[in-house]
């Protein structure tokens, strides 16, 4: 219900909403995660080592294979950003000319794979985004 909500806010432009319906459903994610840690605690009565691993398997930070586009639809991941990163003054760059005779190096995409794949995982590049996002 938060979500169609949250969508709604998004669709029609109304920051003011979508900032406080995310809060909202942020909250309620913690909550859920936090019971689910309290009660598999008390179902298995272990030590702090398996009570981590419990914690870590639970918030998904150690699932390397779940991409970012399987916990939200990649549209509206491009509609929020769309409605953050609009700036009217914008005007794209112009393009370099490239001179002739340029050796203008290239990637297969199995090299640029396994280049991604073997990121380690404190690596951010210039855009700051973590490893984590780039791979599916």
């Amino acid at each position: 219900h938060l979500l169609k909500q949250r969508k709604r806010a998004i669709q029609k432009s109304d920051s003011k909403s979508h900032a406080r319906l995310q809060d909202q459903i942020n909250k309620l994610i913690r909550e859920n995660q936090l019971n689910a840690v309290k009660q598999e605690n008390k179902n298995q009565k272990t030590g702090s080592k398996q009570w981590w691993s419990n914690v870590n398997s639970i918030t998904g930070r150690n699932n390397r294979s779940r991409s970012v586009s399987a916990a939200f639809d990649p549209s509206e991941i491009n509609v929020y950003f769309q409605s953050i990163n609009s700036d009217p003054q914008y005007a794209a760059p112009e393009p370099v000319e490239i001179p002739d005779g340029t050796r203008v190096p290239s990637l297969s995409i199995n090299t640029t794979l396994h280049l991604l794949q073997n990121l380690k995982r404190t690596a951010s590049g210039p855009d700051d985004l973590p490893y984590w996002i780039s791979l599916p």
